[in-house]
């Protein structure tokens, strides 16, 4: 039987994917099915699934996370979708790997989804940005909050993650609704 190689090029909303398998590879030599991986063979093709029970504590998606590195507060956001959409930090997608993080400072903040819509109503952009209040939509551009940070003395005192599902959005009325 020959070995699976691991994976060297991964589409970036797949790269977390990529990244877990390439680790299951690394962790099981020679890899077969039954070490977190569910292989399926036929004439012209191997299809490699991740077992999910393989997966412990997945983090859901737009969990946010605090570091503090050399003295530069960071937030850290696992990637979610909006309308399919994989937003941007600073023109990085957060399917990236290494995934962007956002800067923050001060003592409190707000994380929050942009989406840009065009005149029909259809997203044309979608980014994580931090803020010091929640941002007010506009006719062009709909925020939902996806949690906010405290710091104190150079360190987080708090970050609360209030979104764990990938979002919808569409306009009624020219309102913005989300939904999970």
């Amino acid at each position: 039987m020959k070995k699976i190689q691991k994976l060297v090029s991964v589409v970036g909303p797949f790269a977390t994917i990529g990244q877990k398998v390439n680790e299951i590879i690394d962790a099981n030599p020679p890899l077969e099915a039954g070490t977190g991986l569910i292989i399926t063979r036929s004439e012209s093709n191997i299809l490699i699934g991740l077992d999910k029970s393989s997966i412990k504590n997945r983090i859901p998606p737009w969990f946010l996370t605090g570091t503090v590195e050399s003295g530069t507060a960071k937030i850290s956001i696992n990637p979610g979708l909006v309308n399919n959409f994989v937003p941007t930090i600073g023109g990085v997608s957060l399917g990236a790997f290494p995934r962007p993080t956002l800067t923050v400072t001060g003592s409190v903040g707000v994380i929050e989804i942009k989406a840009t819509i065009d005149g029909a109503g259809i997203i044309t952009a979608v980014i994580v940005q931090n803020v010091a209040t929640a941002t007010a939509d506009t006719v062009t551009n709909k925020y939902k909050t996806i949690g906010s940070w405290t710091a104190a003395s150079g360190a987080f005192t708090s970050v609360t993650s209030i979104l764990n599902t990938n979002q919808t959005f569409y306009l009624c009325n020219g309102t913005a609704i989300w939904e999970s």
